[in-house]
């Protein structure tokens, strides 16, 4: 049993594994393990990948590679690496899929990429002594909050997908953050708040705080351009967002969004957005893809990208008529619904004078009879002669007004009519080139139509002579093209054949390190080498 314990713990960095990862190379067909030669002719390790070699000890041998800047211990278990702290000149450093918990304080000031995707984490890692972190992958964890994150001062990239975060509170301090992807999180998920049970005594303590709205927290990122929010099923509505002032693209793919009037909201929360992607979403439902374009452009008339494919100028403009065609439409049902309420008031007044007054001019007609036999009229058939007269007064009084409340309606028609006409091109776009190049083309055209045919063809034959004109100054620019060609190729053959050089030499240094491993070092005369290499090439002459 004694004997067999080493072969668990493989040792590491031998020469044969060393060998075996010289093998190795990418799609590329490049060496993924590199030794390159520095300035003073010297050899050092600067790449090494030693993913997937079932390493469970780091031990102390990885420092004596001074030289790595890129470095891979993807797939290995391996619990202690508080060893990567040594090697100050990485610039890259992949942790992937190795079980971490947490993060060891490793200090590498010029470390720029961190890869611990795939890993145990459950809270953000402090990146405190990374001073040069640019682009950090914590993608595939079991992070539920941060919380306790303490931001960075030069990260760019931010990427959590696949983690179990259910808001966004916490992301905060990093003024270069430019990218930040939290797909496939439970973001919008609001839990549920538990009442305080009574304790022995029969005090009840005090109710916890509710949680924060989803879609507050980012503060301190003002050059953050896209966020990425696909996949995240519980997120239903858009309210209360913070801190994205500066977002140009979002990605809502694959999240609940009921309607598309609750995109409208962003108009509010990210005035400088230019691309959105609602592939998948909930309000998408049976809409074609064009119409559905249409329907986001209603209420997100600015965007230059939808899911992906450029806005084109004949779609945004059919997005104004369609915009023109609604407020129309809105404008006539509030025309109509007023008109119908003139119409009711008008029926209110008519209706109970006509039944009051309808049966009292009858003695009016007999007290005509009795006229026209000579005899004078009596009292009540004047009084019926009166309120006949009074009858019509209020019916014509009744009938003016709806004349007036109709002639009112028409003309509120009329001008949501001019309305709708005067929206064809919108006022706020005139600065944009592309629609005034559009404009022009449209005024032209119309010209054209209205000309007869003699000026038509007037007209086509100055443009023939114009296209002439600018063939002839495009031979012209034509020639000066090739000369360009020319002088660009010659600088770069000459590019070429310094590469050229340079690959002989690394080659040379691999070749050379071949040899010695096939003469049966063992580690450690190897590791000697190295040193050997690494104190003839000082830090100057090493290149990184």
């Amino acid at each position: 049993m004694g004997d067999e314990e080493p072969e668990e713990l493989p040792p590491t960095f031998t020469a044969e594994l060393l060998q075996q990862c010289l093998q190795e190379r990418d799609e590329a067909g490049r060496m993924k393990t590199r030794i390159e030669r520095t300035a003073k002719g010297t050899y050092a390790l600067t790449h090494l990948d030693a993913s997937a070699k079932e390493i469970t000890v780091l031990g102390e041998a990885i420092e004596s590679y001074q030289f790595l800047t890129n470095l891979s211990l993807a797939g290995n278990k391996i619990p202690d690496i508080s060893g990567l702290g040594n090697l100050k000149s990485l610039h890259s450093l992949n942790l992937s899929d190795m079980d971490l918990a947490a993060l060891p304080e490793l200090d590498l000031p010029w470390c720029q990429y961190l890869d611990l995707q795939t890993n145990a984490l459950t809270k953000p890692p402090s990146l405190q002594c990374f001073s040069m972190l640019v682009h950090v992958v914590l993608d595939g964890n079991k992070i539920e909050s941060m919380t306790e994150f303490q931001g960075h001062p030069t990260v760019q990239i931010l990427s959590l997908r696949e983690n179990q975060l259910a808001n966004l509170e916490g992301f905060r301090d990093m003024p270069e953050l430019t990218r930040l992807v939290l797909s496939k999180n439970s973001i919008g998920l609001i839990p549920d708040v538990e009442e305080p049970e009574p304790d022995e005594e029969g005090n009840v303590p005090p109710p916890k705080p509710p949680p924060p709205p989803p879609l507050m927290g980012i503060t301190g990122c003002p050059k953050l351009e896209l966020l990425d929010l696909s996949a995240n099923e519980p997120l239903k509505v858009l309210d209360e967002f913070e801190g994205v002032e500066s977002v140009t693209e979002l990605n809502l793919a694959g999240a609940s969004i009921e309607t598309v009037k609750e995109l409208g909201k962003l108009t509010q929360w990210m005035p400088n957005l230019l691309s959105i992607s609602i592939q998948d979403t909930a309000c998408v439902g049976d809409l074609e893809e064009d119409d559905l374009r249409l329907e986001v452009l209603l209420v997100l008339p600015d965007i230059h990208k939808f899911n992906g494919e450029k806005v084109t100028s004949s779609q945004r403009r059919k997005g104004r008529a369609l915009a023109a065609q609604r407020d129309l439409e809105s404008r006539q049902k509030s025309a109509r619904e007023r008109l119908t309420a003139a119409s009711d008031r008008v029926a209110a007044l008519n209706v109970p004078a006509v039944v009051e007054e309808e049966e009292e001019p009858a003695p009016a007609e007999g007290g005509g009879e009795g006229e026209e036999d000579g005899e004078a009229a009596d009292p009540e058939a004047a009084a019926a002669a009166a309120a006949a007269a009074k009858l019509e007064e209020k019916q014509a009084a009744a009938e003016a007004q709806r004349w007036s409340d109709l002639e009112t309606a028409t003309l509120e028609l009329d001008a949501a009519i001019a309305h709708c006409k005067s929206l064809d091109l919108d006022k706020e776009e005139e600065d944009n080139e592309a629609l005034e190049g559009a404009r022009t083309v449209l005024d032209r055209y119309e010209r054209i139509v209205k000309l007869t045919k003699v000026h038509a063809l007037r007209h086509l034959e100055g443009l023939k002579e114009e296209l002439d004109s600018i063939k002839a100054v495009e031979g012209a620019a034509w020639s000066e093209c090739e000369q360009k060609q020319i002088e660009d190729s010659t600088a770069l053959l000459e590019k070429l054949e310094a590469e050229k050089a340079a690959e002989e030499a690394r080659v040379a240094g691999e070749e050379a390190l071949a040899k010695l491993l096939e003469e049966g070092l063992g580690e450690e005369e190897l590791v000697a080498g190295v040193e050997a290499a690494v104190a003839a090439g000082g830090p100057e002459g090493s290149g990184v």
